[in-house]
């Protein structure tokens, strides 16, 4: 798979995105390590503070894939229970010590705290 050669501000891009019902949030594709998955900017932006929230604003540059989806590279694997937790604010029950991992990397602090005071 090869990245494109340069990347684009998210407010560029925001014209070939899908809008979700009623218009609200646009909805994205992002590969992310590989791994595809589908969500809406709202729910990327839904902790203020965290880097998903800053790397889907809409002067940031984003990086494409050469299908033209949002590009993350981190492991995928671990990437979808950061997304359900941004989703339902359920906490993960599988490979607690990666998901912690990833959510430190992604700032996801609410996150962060249930895992480290999980037993």
């Amino acid at each position: 798979m090869s990245l494109s050669s340069g990347s684009r501000s998210l407010r560029s891009r925001q014209a070939s995105p899908s809008t979700g019902p009623s218009g609200g949030s646009p909805v994205l594709e992002l590969n992310v390590g590989g791994e595809l998955y589908t969500t809406t900017v709202g729910t990327l932006r839904k902790l203020p503070g965290s880097k998903l929230a800053e790397m889907f604003s809409s002067s940031a540059k984003a990086y494409t894939d050469a299908e033209g989806r949002f590009f993350i590279d981190r492991p995928g694997t671990y990437f979808g229970p950061i997304l359900d937790y941004l989703r339902s604010e359920r906490l993960p029950t599988h490979h607690i010590p990666e998901v912690y991992r990833e959510a430190q990397f992604y700032e996801i602090k609410p996150l962060v705290k249930l895992l480290e005071d999980t037993p």
